[in-house]
């Protein structure tokens, strides 16, 4: 099974792809990457043992996306063999390299959509994509909307179980955790505008960084987040080991209601932190509302403010949907049934 990402480092997204990628090997699926990136070479040769991987020189971020799948699309050219070979195109830049299919029937492409499209263009471009693929394997039933119902099929990504992390001290601020990619498209402004909105004591931790195109995003936040909350309610930690990512938060809320699935949000189930998120989206996918966490009506802060006032005063409400969040992880995303669905609907 042979992946081709031209991501240039390691998020959520191809975290989860590590993580198929040793069970898949694990179980005797060998798996090949093909990538443009030290930085993700060296995350999948510490942490998919076994794994081969081949990385493009001279393809920089410096290339414009066309330079970059010309390079990736000559590369597979000239070492396939285009015998009942099967390649997982795994970023959304990538999706007309399916055009190759068209070299040989007997090559399977498949297309991994784990991102939204954005623009129209984009679209247009994943949906006829999908057409020439063997299939679109999903992160969501939200994704799976922008290609052929006949094309897709949804698979959860896999979580680790962690380890259950310690109910929050008394006498301390009530921590609300935005975790991930720093980035407009997460709207953390929604937040920020539903924590100003309550009077208890609490703050506000963003667990992440920024790409260096957005990094201005980031500021301009803070400046946002100074003059609506006061001082010392916003922080910025910057990007933390997954160890220790979740400690010390009492609750992680998704503000971004076109989240493709949001595994940040599987993370914090999975060490029974509590979570808020909004009725639309992948990340509404996790939560059944009132069991293993809580909706919001997406897009209204006033709505988020009252369900973070409802946990802070409850508890006990939080210590059971942290538990019930570990449950349904444990049952719905576990690692080596995760790898065995992909496997079939990849090889299958």
């Amino acid at each position: 099974m042979r992946f081709i990402s031209c991501a240039r480092g390691s998020w959520g997204a191809e975290n989860s792809l590590m993580l198929l990628a040793r069970h898949l090997n694990e179980t005797g699926t060998h798996v090949f990457l093909l990538c443009c990136s030290d930085e993700l070479r060296r995350q999948w040769l510490a942490n998919v043992p076994g794994a081969d991987v081949i990385i493009l020189r001279g393809c920089t971020s410096s290339l414009s996306r066309l330079r970059t799948l010309l390079i990736f699309g000559w590369s597979i050219l000239r070492t396939a063999n285009w015998r009942n070979e099967t390649y997982v195109i795994f970023s959304l830049d990538l999706a007309p390299i399916v055009l190759l299919r068209l070299l040989s029937w007997r090559t399977r492409f498949i297309l991994d959509l784990h991102d939204a499209p954005r623009s129209s263009i984009t679209k247009m471009i994943v949906y006829v994509s999908s057409l020439l693929c063997s299939r679109v394997v999903c992160i969501s039933t939200f994704i799976a909307r922008f290609v052929p119902a006949k094309k897709a099929r949804v698979i959860n990504r896999p979580i680790e179980l962690g380890v259950k992390r310690p109910s929050s001290d008394s006498g301390r601020p009530f921590v609300v955790g935005i975790v991930g990619r720093v980035d407009p498209i997460k709207r953390i402004e929604i937040a920020v505008d539903a924590v100003a909105q309550l009077s208890a004591d609490v703050r506000i931790e963003v667990r992440g960084e920024s790409f260096v195109d957005v990094a201005s995003y980031s500021r301009r936040l803070e400046v946002y987040a100074e003059q609506v909350l006061g001082s010392g309610r916003f922080v910025f930690t910057g990007k933390l080991p997954l160890d220790v990512l979740y400690d010390g938060l009492d609750l992680v809320v998704v503000a971004n209601d076109r989240e493709p699935s949001g595994r940040t949000v599987g993370e914090a189930q999975a060490v029974g932190v509590p979570v808020l998120v909004p009725d639309a989206g992948g990340a509404a996918e996790y939560v059944v509302d009132g069991l293993s966490g809580l909706h919001y009506r997406a897009g209204d802060s006033a709505a988020m403010a009252d369900r973070i006032l409802c946990l802070i005063e409850d508890a006990a409400l939080r210590s059971n949907l942290g538990d019930a969040g570990r449950v349904s992880i444990e049952r719905d995303r576990s690692p080596g049934a995760v790898a065995a669905e992909y496997r079939d609907a990849v090889l299958g």
